[in-house]
């Protein structure tokens, strides 16, 4: 049924815009995973004049990502996400609007619209 290609369609696209929105956030796992690692290596090689200074950048960028301190520097994506989500809307209604009508003329319905010039 195209009504489900369409929803399923929007679906997809509003979940690219989640993860476009949370883009940041990976990156900030990524960084600090990367950290962890590196101090528990630092560690395990009794390297342990540099741990803290490894240790402090895991947790700054740890607090950056419970505070959203961040976040309001991101403003200018969050609004084009918006702008996003209502592209892929205003897709999925044209999409229904245009197999509606498809379908209403292929089953000969009654439609004054298929009529007009």
């Amino acid at each position: 049924m195209r009504i489900d290609r369409a929803l399923e369609s929007f679906r997809l696209n509003a979940s690219a815009v989640d993860r476009l929105l949370e883009f940041d956030r990976v990156v900030l796992d990524v960084a600090v995973s990367g950290l962890r690692e590196l101090e528990n290596q630092l560690e395990s090689r009794h390297l342990h004049s540099a741990v803290p200074l490894v240790r402090n950048r895991a947790t700054l960028l740890e607090n950056l990502k419970t505070t959203d301190s961040l976040r309001p520097q991101y403003e200018t994506i969050f609004n084009q996400c918006i702008v996003l989500l209502v592209s892929y809307f205003t897709s999925a209604q044209h999409t229904l609007f245009r197999d509606a009508v498809v379908a209403a003329l292929n089953l000969n319905a009654d439609v004054p619209a298929s009529s007009e010039s």
